[in-house]
C-alpha cells in the first residue's frame, strides 16, 4: 500500500456528510490556526 496524496487524505473530510461546517473547518486547518494565532488575512 502507498501512501496517500494530500487530495486523497482530506476527500473525505471534504465530501462527508457526518460533520458540521464548523467540524471540518476545524479539521481542515482551524485548529492550528488558533493554536498559531495565524488568520490568512494577517500581513507580514
Amino acid at each position: 500500500m502507498g501512501l496517500l496524496t494530500y487530495e486523497q487524505g482530506v476527500e473525505a473530510f471534504r465530501v462527508t456528510d457526518q460533520l458540521s461546517a464548523a467540524e471540518r473547518a476545524a479539521l481542515m486547518g482551524g485548529t492550528l490556526a488558533k493554536i498559531y494565532h495565524w488568520s490568512p488575512d494577517m500581513r507580514r
